[in-house]
């Protein structure tokens, strides 16, 4: 029954990300010289900086780079930054689910309240932007998810992460953090 419950869980969050990724995508793009530069340092790596003064950019950003660089290697440029984009509203929405489910709220409650989310995000309208805002708000509502279950949920009852220990949810909400960190110091402060 457990095991069948957590596939329904992984449907509808799939379906969830589905849809909004669907509703969203004719949604302006690239729209900022900022999200533009990231973009290009994404798609063409060093070669953006190589001959710059400073090129502390690609180190400050690398959470974005580095996972749509090697994305663009494989797939191109354009389903790249699609394959980006509904990674972080899978995150986004599971997040959100986990939450709400954690807290003991039906399904039904968690997927509505999902689904807001994920269709009110900024990774909707901003596929190049998804350097800051969107990478830095799902590793936000990660962190949050997280905290949630390992301190005290109905399902964990105070257990750690999948009822190991605490420290195992410790070390995930570390490597969160230092994946925003990564993307932008500043969005680590949050």
């Amino acid at each position: 029954m457990r095991l069948t419950g957590r596939w329904v869980d992984l449907a509808a969050i799939s379906g969830i990300t589905a849809l909004a990724a669907v509703v969203s995508q004719s949604w302006p793009g690239f729209n900022s010289p900022d999200s533009e530069f990231y973009a290009s340092l994404a798609l063409y790596g060093s070669d953006v900086v190589d001959r710059a003064i400073e090129p502390s950019y690609i180190w400050t950003r690398l959470g974005y780079i580095a996972p749509v660089r090697g994305l663009a290697l494989v797939f191109g440029p354009w389903a790249a930054f699609e394959i980006w984009r509904i990674v972080l509203l899978f995150v986004i929405a599971a997040a959100v689910y986990s939450i709400a489910h954690i807290a003991g709220r039906p399904r039904a409650l968690g997927g509505a309240l999902a689904l807001f989310t994920a269709l009110n995000t900024v990774v909707l309208a901003y596929a190049g932007n998804t350097y800051l805002t969107g990478t830095v708000m799902a590793g936000t509502f990660t962190v949050i998810a997280l905290g949630v279950w390992s301190f005290g949920s109905v399902a964990s009852q105070g257990r750690g992460l999948l009822g190991g220990p605490r420290w195992t949810t410790g070390a995930l909400v570390g490597a969160v953090l230092a994946w925003i960190l990564m993307t932008n110091p500043y969005g680590a402060i949050l």
